[in-house]
């Protein structure tokens, strides 16, 4: 008995120091959705088994999590934490939150308490990259909807772009992002970003044609197009929207007429897209019975 107790107290202690030759890492950290309750994290280097104190910087909060994944070397995150550990300390659901992580007690490999234990069903060992759009109405009226737009791995752009906000004599003309470059649906997301609308001040006299998608998978491009005296038509109809098995045949008013680029417009209207459904290809024709 004398025994057992000494190579506990030695195992203990070596433990300890370890822990403490281990120096605290500062840098970014982020989660990744679990539907577990464990408080568990991903490390690059930090053996299996290894308990460590997580500090958001942000605000002090602290939790201790037990490593028990990888994420590659090569990450510039220094520490991954499943989901409840990191909404205890509050960490940002998007993008990466600075935190400082100090070893309490690392892991001894081949001890049943440290073998590694099988991750939930729902995890993975790769924290999942996701990062906001946020949509500035830049002096609009009205506000974008969704004012922001979430973009996860392993998708690299929004899925669409929201609402335009309005401005009273002003058209929506597009977004841009902080570098000038234009935002589109097809524009590569790879971090969190604000972009803001653009706007063309209306000229007296003048009436604005809306192209509403009607179910459109994109949108006309551009979505508007204004019209002024003395011109009295749109001059050229916009690039038509796209519908996944659908053929696009042109745009109608509200009155049920068509609309094309000869159309006098005389008031502020929204013409919409009409769609024609792609028949499925016949099937093939059954092979001939033998003789």
């Amino acid at each position: 008995m004398k025994r057992i107790l000494i190579v506990l107290a030695f195992s203990v202690i070596a433990a300890a120091i370890c822990g403490a030759q281990t120096p605290p890492q500062r840098g970014n950290g982020t989660w990744y959705q679990t539907e577990s309750k464990s408080l568990a994290a991903s490390h690059a280097t930090l053996p299996f088994g290894t308990r460590a104190r997580v500090t958001n910087l942000n605000n002090d909060k602290q939790v201790i999590v037990t490593i028990t994944n990888r994420i590659p070397a090569s990450s510039t995150r220094i520490i991954d934490l499943s989901q409840e550990p990191a909404k205890n300390i509050e960490m940002s659901p998007t993008g990466t939150t600075p935190v400082l992580v100090e070893v309490l007690r690392v892991g001894r490999r081949g001890s049943d308490e440290d073998e590694t234990p099988p991750p939930p069903a729902d995890s993975t060992t790769e924290a999942t990259p996701t990062y906001t759009v946020t949509f500035d109405k830049n002096g609009g009226d009205t506000e974008a909807n969704p004012q922001t737009k979430t973009v996860a791995s392993p998708a690299t752009t929004i899925d669409a772009l929201p609402t335009p906000p309005t401005r009273n004599g002003y058209n929506f003309t597009g977004w841009k992002m902080a570098n000038g470059q234009g935002f589109d649906a097809n524009t590569a997301v790879t971090a969190d970003m604000s972009v803001a609308a653009q706007w063309d001040l209306i000229p007296p006299a003048s009436f604005i044609v809306t192209f509403d998608k009607n179910g459109g998978d994109t949108e006309a491009n551009p979505q508007t197009k204004v019209v002024t005296a003395p011109a009295t038509n749109v001059g050229a109809l916009p690039t038509p929207p796209t519908r996944n098995g659908y053929n696009f045949t042109g745009w109608r008013m509200a009155s049920g007429q068509a609309f094309d680029a000869n159309t006098p417009v005389n008031a502020n209207m929204t013409v919409v897209a009409q769609w024609d459904l792609i028949p499925p290809p016949p099937a093939p024709a059954p092979a001939p019975a033998p003789a």
